[in-house]
């Protein structure tokens, strides 16, 4: 059994340990390709990811949390965004965004400030989802 709290029973086996201060704990690295950088979207990054990140915690009531370090890409053009996702996934077919566990990766094609942050909490709550309770699955 897995939990994020100790176990009570004397036969289990601690393989890993969560971190003290619970949410919160977390950084990001934040990458935009690009012609047309948006200055307001770039300081709504970090206050957008970590309300994201609050959110899921408070929500899933999951307290001491992993630290999560996450990377965010942002990438202006369709062509662009394509070639990347190519280059990263042979399987997905998708022309706003995507993430990868590989990396902790949160990739976004640029759409606007409004559409793309909506995106980009929607992949980082992938990742943090997928890191703290296993990996989620995509509809077919």
């Amino acid at each position: 059994m897995f939990s994020d709290r100790k176990p009570s029973v004397p036969d289990a086996r601690v393989v890993g340990h969560t971190a003290e201060g619970g949410v919160g704990m977390f950084s990001t690295d934040y990458r935009f390709f690009g012609a047309r950088r948006d200055s307001g979207f770039d300081s709504a990054v970090s206050a957008n990811i970590d309300g994201v990140f609050r959110f899921l915690a408070k929500g899933l009531d999951l307290e001491g949390v992993e630290p999560l370090h996450v990377r965010l890409t942002v990438i202006d053009g369709e062509r662009r965004f394509i070639a990347y996702r190519d280059r990263r996934t042979s399987t997905l077919t998708t022309t706003s965004g995507f993430y990868a566990f590989d990396g902790n990766e949160a990739v976004v094609r640029w759409m606007g400030q409004e559409t793309t942050m909506r995106v980009v909490r929607h992949e980082i709550a992938h990742l943090a989802l997928g890191n703290w309770l296993g990996d989620i699955p995509v509809p077919d």
